[in-house]
């Protein structure tokens, strides 16, 4: 087994491995480094425009939230407003209720206190007729029976028991 190695230097080989190697850089820059570069390029202007976008959609989340804080400051300030509206109407309302109400008790106190005047009048010119009616009565059986005083004072007790319970009734 002969083995030879040769370190020559060959002029001619070395200019065709750097022509080749050249070639073989342009070939790849051509096909592989430009459009790789213009990818990169391509997506870092995606990325670019994403964030540029979303920074937009940020802003304008944060205007529509402020926005929104705002109108909802302004409803809650309404609804405080209206219920205090409310709160005092209610308030006006019960107090013009307890008034009349109270109005309303004072003259049915008034009408049943006259009413009762009235009955109680009624009552005592009823009982003056009856008392007159029984009087009369009396009177009349003690005048149109001629007995004697024992018997006249025992119908006078019973009458004046009937009397009572005349009243009572």
């Amino acid at each position: 087994m002969d083995i030879n190695f040769s370190l020559d230097f060959d002029p001619l080989t070395f200019i065709l491995s750097l022509v080749s190697t050249a070639v073989l850089f342009y070939v790849l820059f051509k096909l592989l480094w430009q459009p790789l570069q213009n990818y990169l390029d391509r997506r870092q202007q995606y990325v670019v425009e994403q964030i540029s976008a979303a920074d937009e959609q940020n802003k304008a989340a944060v205007e529509t939230n402020e926005q929104a804080q705002k109108r909802l400051r302004r409803v809650q300030e309404e609804a405080t407003d209206i219920l205090e509206t409310a709160r005092m109407r209610a308030d006006q309302t019960a107090t013009k209720l307890a008034d009349d109400l109270q109005e309303d008790l004072r003259k049915r106190r008034e009408a049943f206190d006259a009413q009762l005047v009235i009955d109680q009048q009624l009552a005592q010119k009823a009982l003056k007729d009856d008392a007159i009616d029984l009087s009369v009565l009396i009177a009349s059986q003690l005048l149109s029976e001629q007995v004697d005083e024992a018997n006249t004072k025992a119908r006078a007790l019973a009458m004046a028991e009937k009397m009572v319970m005349a009243n009572e009734r």
